[in-house]
C-alpha cells in the first residue's frame, strides 16, 4: 500500500495492510477502512474538522524535513498549489503529495521515484473540475473505489466520444466474475446465465463419458444417457460463443460499467440531500465485492455436483 504504511484505521485501530480497501476523508485526508467508515457513518475526526486539531498525517522518523523550507508546506508538483504539511492529496488538483514510502512527491512524470513507487492519482490525472453527465469525477472515483485511476480517464474519454471503445482485459478474462466484482447485479445475472449455458454441452458429454466408464452401467443403461447429436454439435460451437462473449466484454465492459456507475450515482444523489449522507452512500454502495464472485463459484460448483451425483445415482439404482 505504501502511502498508508505505519498508519492505523481510527475506527478499528488496525494497521493498514496491502490489499485493504481504504478511503480517505475528503476534508482532512484521514484514511479509514471502507467498511469501518460505512459503519461509523462519517470521519472518525469529524469533530475536529476546521479546527487547529484537525487530523494531519503523523510523520515517521524517515519523513522528518531536511530543511526549514520543507516545513512550510507541500507544493503540488503538478499545479504548484501550496498545501498544508501532511496533506495526502493536493486540495486543488488531486495529485498525490506523498510517494510510496511517505516521502514528498516532487515529480509526476513517472510512476517510480528513486525512493519507491508513486501512489497513483485516484482521478488518473483527470482535472478534478471535470464532470460526466453532471457528476463530478471525484464522486465517481469515490463510488468506483479500487483502480479508479484506471476507470476515470476512460469514462471521461467515452463520455466525450460516444463511439469511443476502450479495452478491458480483466473483463475479458474474468467475464461474470469481473461483473460480480464490480457489483453490477443485473448484468451479472445475464452474463452468468450465458456462461452457464455455454458450459452445459461440454458438461453433459464429460458426465456421459464418466458414466460409460463405470462397469456397473457399461452394458445397457448408458445407452439411455448417450448425448444427442445436437449436444455434441453444441459442444463444438459453445467455445466460439464464449470467445465472442470475452471479446464483447473486453470492448464494451468499460462502457457498461460507466453507464451503471452514472445511473447508480444519480439515484444516490436523488435519495440523499444531505452531503455527508450522500458521500457515505457513495462509499457504501460503490466499491468492489469479493463476496459476489465467490458465492457464484460456490453455487455453480454445488449445482453441477448435485446434477452429477443425481444422474450417476439414478443409473446405478
Amino acid at each position: 500500500m505504501g502511502l498508508y504504511d505505519g498508519l492505523t484505521c481510527p475506527i478499528c485501530s488496525k494497521e493498514f495492510e496491502d490489499g485493504d480497501d481504504v478511503v480517505v476523508c475528503p476534508q482532512c485526508g484521514a484514511p479509514h477502512h471502507r467498511q469501518c467508515w460505512v459503519q461509523h457513518g462519517e470521519c472518525a475526526f469529524a469533530a475536529d474538522h476546521g479546527t487547529e486539531h484537525q487530523w494531519k498525517r503523523p510523520r515517521l522518523k524517515s519523513e522528518e524535513p531536511d530543511s526549514d523550507a520543507e516545513k512550510e508546506g507541500l507544493h503540488c508538483p503538478r499545479c504548484g498549489y501550496l498545501n498544508d504539511d501532511g496533506t495526502l492529496f493536493c486540495i486543488k488538483c488531486g495529485m498525490p503529495l506523498q510517494t510510496g514510502n511517505g516521502q514528498k512527491n516532487t515529480s509526476n512524470s513517472s510512476s517510480w521515484s528513486a525512493r519507491g513507487p508513486v501512489v497513483p492519482n485516484p482521478l488518473g490525472g483527470v482535472n478534478p473540475n471535470e464532470t460526466i453527465d453532471g457528476i463530478p469525477v471525484g464522486d465517481i472515483a469515490a463510488f468506483v473505489g479500487n483502480n479508479s485511476y484506471y476507470y476515470i480517464p476512460r469514462f471521461v474519454a467515452m463520455a466525450k466520444d460516444k463511439s469511443k471503445i476502450t479495452v478491458n482485459w480483466a473483463a475479458a478474462l474474468l467475464m461474470q466474475n469481473w461483473v460480480a466484482f464490480r457489483k453490477m447485479g443485473g448484468l451479472f445475472a445475464i452474463v452468468a446465465a450465458i456462461v452457464t449455458l455455454i458450459n452445459i454441452p461440454s458438461f453433459i458429454i464429460t458426465l456421459a463419458s464418466s458414466v460409460m466408464m463405470m462397469p456397473d452401467v457399461a452394458n445397457y443403461q448408458t445407452i439411455l444417457f448417450q448425448p444427442s447429436n445436437a449436444v455434441i454439435v453444441a459442444s463444438y460451437i459453445m467455445p466460439f460463443v464464449a470467445l465472442l462473449m470475452r471479446i464483447f466484454l473486453a470492448l464494451f465492459g468499460n462502457r457498461l460499467y460507466m453507464n451503471y456507475v452514472i445511473k447508480r450515482i444519480h439515484k444516490l444523489k436523488e435519495a440523499h440531500s444531505n452531503p455527508m449522507d450522500y458521500q457515505n452512500a457513495l462509499l457504501q454502495k460503490g466499491g468492489i465485492s469479493w463476496a459476489f464472485p465467490i458465492i457464484y463459484l460456490v453455487v455453480f460448483s454445488v449445482v453441477i455436483g448435485m446434477i452429477s451425483v443425481g444422474v450417476t445415482f439414478s443409473l446405478l439404482t
